[in-house]
Formats: structure tokens, sequence, C-alpha cells
């Protein structure tokens, strides 16, 4: 029996599988066993895998004839695996040559089912220096040992270890049990936080060493990066899967209801990374693209739950960022426009609105003292008047409407002129188009309402007064 399996995943990384393997076979430690599963790769990583096998007869080769995805490699490698312990190497990363000897010493010493070390950056030159600090303090191992409690709890609430695969040195028996449990799926992302909440969950002690052994290249992978296209954010968001799979686990297990705390840590920290890459990674060209990812694979509840749970002083921002990325258009209608004692209330909309996010018109009747095509640098429409737009002649005024909602696809409307005769059907027009209508004051409406309020005995509520001032308003007009 070898002292430690090392075991490489490989897939399409001629670039970088030559300087892995050596910094394997030229371990200072020689009882290794190298097995490496070629993952139906398409350029020359089996033919270099094939070349040094010839040259060192402790490397076995598994070959999958379709790709098949990193859980399920590591799992083939795992279940065949016939070390004392195991190591799990990315084959575009290596390690220190004196990794495996140092190792293997600690963790038979401590006597602990898995050994967290230390890890060397090698980052890609497009990664922000706030990324790479990031990713240095989240890999940084804990000494403490911890055993004889839920490890689980240790790692997912207590934080005493990360969730990584490959900067810890595991006992084989263990993670053979973890891995027998673990589905056949293809998987893109979160495989690490899988495996290792399945390896947690039967390990009963671990420890950490602060020193480095293993150089991990960040920002080359499928998830890495300062940046996300489309299609990378996709394989994040589909880290729900795995949270499905360990549900499933623990319910079969019996250790759901045990272990809800930290199943819902585990689920946060998957939701809550994806809808960090959302806000702070995806360009915004994608937002739009990749929200509605986030709600197939995630659900608006749990989206909303992460947001105010964890960004609760950004939601401003989440909001203005969905409204501009799915290019949602408004208008403010006040019949006036021009009449300069209203600009105070209309600059208040216009600023709201904008830090919505939102697309900004402004709509007037045509005979407003404003004739121009813009104002407050937004563009203005004119529309039938409504002193003229009574019975038969409304619909020169609903067809214009109708046209303008259809031309400048408008989600919502803010209508300052609550007290007009034609508010109702105007209402019923936009409705009618999927217009979402939010009737608002104006001055001569703010007026009114204190004047009237001061003539009764109990103040009545707003909408009380604006239906009486609309009623006053229609009667005054027949």
């Amino acid at each position: 029996m070898a002292k430690i399996s090392i075991l490489i995943p490989v897939y399409n990384v001629e670039l970088y599988l030559e300087e892995c393997l050596n910094s394997v076979i030229h371990q200072t430690e020689k009882d290794l066993e190298i097995i490496c599963v070629d993952d139906a790769s398409t350029d020359q990583s089996l033919k270099i895998l094939k070349k040094y096998a010839e040259r060192d007869t402790r490397i076995k080769i598994i070959t999958h004839s379709h790709n098949q995805g990193l859980c399920k490699t590591r799992k083939d490698a795992v279940l065949i695996a016939q070390g004392e312990y195991i190591m799990f190497l990315d084959s575009d990363d290596y390690l220190s040559l004196n990794a495996c000897q140092e190792l293997y010493r600690e963790i038979v010493e401590r006597n602990v089912d898995f050994l967290q070390f230390d890890t060397f950056l090698v980052p890609n030159e497009k990664l922000s220096s706030d990324v790479i600090e990031w990713t240095e303090n989240f890999l940084k191992s804990t000494p403490e040992y911890i055993t004889d409690k839920n490890l689980l709890h240790a790692g997912l609430i207590e934080n005493k270890f990360n969730c990584n695969l490959w900067n810890k040195v595991w006992r084989a028996t263990i993670c053979k049990r973890a891995y027998s449990k673990i589905s056949n799926s293809y998987y893109i992302s979160s495989e690490d936080r899988y495996a290792t909440f399945l390896i947690s969950y039967y390990a009963h002690s671990c420890s950490g060493i602060n020193r480095q052994y293993y150089y991990y290249r960040i920002g080359i992978g499928v998830t890495g990066g300062t940046l996300l296209d489309i299609g990378r954010f996709k394989n994040r968001c589909m880290g729900a899967l795995v949270v499905q799979e360990v549900k499933k686990f623990l319910e079969s297990q019996d250790s759901y209801s045990l272990y809800i705390n930290e199943f819902n840590s585990f689920k946060d920290a998957i939701l809550w990374d994806c809808i960090d890459c959302w806000y702070k990674k995806l360009d915004r060209s994608n937002l739009y693209e990749g929200y509605l990812l986030l709600q197939k694979y995630w659900g608006n509840k749990s989206i909303i739950d992460a947001i105010g749970n964890h960004y609760f002083e950004n939601t401003t921002d989440f909001l203005y960022l969905l409204h501009y990325a799915s290019q949602n258009s408004c208008a403010v209608y006040y019949r006036f426009i021009g009449y300069t004692k209203m600009d105070r209330i209309l600059s208040s909309y216009i600023k709201y609105l904008t830090q919505k996010g939102m697309k900004i018109y402004l709509i007037t009747d045509e005979d407003a003292p404003e004739k121009s095509n813009t104002y407050m640098e937004l563009p203005l429409y004119h529309i039938y008047a409504s002193t003229n737009a009574n019975w038969n002649n409304y619909k020169l005024r609903s067809d214009e409407i109708i046209d303008l909602c259809q031309k400048l696809k408008l989600k919502e409307i803010y209508y300052l002129s609550p007290t007009s005769h034609l508010a109702a059907l105007d209402e019923l027009t936009l409705t009618s188009e999927g217009v979402s209508f939010s009737i608002c004051m104006d001055e001569y409406t703010l007026d009114l309402i204190n004047k009237n309020s001061l003539d009764v005995e109990k103040p009545k509520n707003f909408w009380t007064n604006i239906c009486q001032l609309r009623i006053s308003k229609n009667n005054d007009l027949r």
C-alpha cells in the first residue's frame, strides 16, 4: 500500500500538465500512487500522460470516452486508489517537491482524518489585487486541532477550514466512503464544496498547518477570473444542482433536520457567490440574462432573501442594475409641463427613477406651456390634450397613448395629474397595454388636500380626498 495516492483529473491542460506531473514524479517521498483520469481531452493531454506513464510505473491512467465532469472524474480515481491517504491535485497546478514527505509525517503524527495546508498563489495577470488578497485569506489554514465534534459545524458555521479538496491530505477510507455516495451526474461548479461536505460528514477529526505546499493557478479555470462571461456565470449558477444533491444525501441519512443549519450555510455560500458574481463580475450587457439564470436555478424567494441578508445596504444598487439590465422604460405624465411651480415635484420623481436605473421619458398634453421635445434634459412627448378629449374625441388621445407605450416600450407610468377628469380613462388605457400605473400628487392636489383638512373636524385620508377632488373636478367640467 502506497503512503499517498495523488489523484489528478485531466481535461485539455496540455500547457500545464508537464509541470504538474514533474512536481509529482520528483517528490522526495517516493512511496506514491499517481492516478490520472483523462476526461476525454481533445488536445495533447492524453499523449503527455502516456509519455510520462512509460517513464514512471507509479502512474496509472483512466480514460473517459466522453466528458463526464470533475465530480465523476475524481470519483473514479478515489474508488480505485490504494494509498493510505489521498491528495487531490488539479492538472493546471503543481506541488512543492517536499509536499508529500512532510505532509505524510504530519498527518500520521496528528492522527487526524484530514490535514489542511497553505497555498502559493500563481495569479493570472488580469486579476485584481482585491481578488488575490481575498483568495489568500480564504485559503489560509487554521492550525487548531478539531476532534470529537460536528466537523460540518466547524467548517460551515465556525469557518475552521475551507471547502477546497486540493489543499488537504485526506484519510483514504473516509474519502472512499464519502465518494461512494456522490452522484455520477455532470456538474460544472461547486464540486469541491459537494465533496468536502460529504467527507466532513463522515470525518471525526482534522487539523491545519501553516506551511505552503500547493501552487494554485488562480484565474484560469472554469469559474476563475475577475470578470465572467455569461457562460461561466451560468456554470456558477448551476451550483444549485449540487445543493439539491447534498439535501438528498442528508435526507437519505435521516440527518437533514439534524444538520439544517449547516445545510443552510452551505447553500447560502454558493448562492451568495452567484449573486456576488452577478453584482461585481458580470458585464453589464449580460446582467439581464444573468438575472434570469439566477431565477431559473435559485428562485426569487432565495434570491431576495440572500440580497436582504447579505447585501442589505446595497439594495438600491441591485435595483438600479436590474432596471438598467432589463432596459425598463417608464414615463412621468403631467398635463401642464412647463408650469415652473411644478418643476420641484417633477424633478423629485425624475431623481427617484434615475436612482432605480430606469430609462425615463416625459409626457404632457399638446397645449402645455413647454413646446420643445426635451425638458429637464429628458425626451418630452406631447399627446392630445385632455381639455379636448371628451366622449368620442377621447379616441384621439387613447390612440396616441397606446402608440407611445408601444414605441417607448413603457413598463410604468407615474401620473402627476390625479384630479384630471380623464385620470380613470387614461389608467384604463395604460393598464390594458400592460403598463403599471401609479397615480401621484401634483402641486395643485397638495394645496387642496391641505385646505380641505383644515375645513373638517377629522382629517380625511389621502385617497378619500383624491376621490372627492376627482368628483368635484368632473362636476365643474359638466
